[in-house]
């Protein structure tokens, strides 16, 4: 019974293990950006907190393909993006519609102050 248990364990670890948000190096990299770039005046906590709802939020908001985009914007990679772009056949247009939804989507919900 006890080997049973241990087992159970295991499978249950490796499977949250493996529903893991694959977008948490990415997000930790963006949040520590864009709090680097808001204003000065705001203290270090406000300025993480800010940052992580905006990260947040609009993870949730954007598909693989719309969190890709952010990503190659926010790292200033535009040659990358076009290339990548061209190659998956992507929607810029549609891309840039979905951005622009999850930013209006963080302002409304993090009320941040840039």
């Amino acid at each position: 019974m006890t080997n049973f248990k241990t087992l159970i364990l295991i499978i249950a670890g490796l499977i949250l293990v493996g529903c893991g948000d694959s977008r948490v190096a990415e997000k930790e990299a963006m949040r520590e950006a864009l709090a680097d770039e808001m204003r000065g005046s705001l203290s270090d906590a406000d300025r993480s907190l800010g940052a992580a709802c905006v990260v947040d939020t609009m993870s949730a908001e954007l598909d693989n393909n719309g969190w890709k985009a952010v990503n190659f914007m926010y790292k200033d990679q535009k040659e990358e993006a076009r290339a990548w772009a061209e190659e998956k056949n992507i929607d810029i247009d549609a891309i840039s519609r979905e951005v622009g939804k999850a930013v209006d989507k963080a302002e409304e919900v993090c009320k941040v102050d840039f």
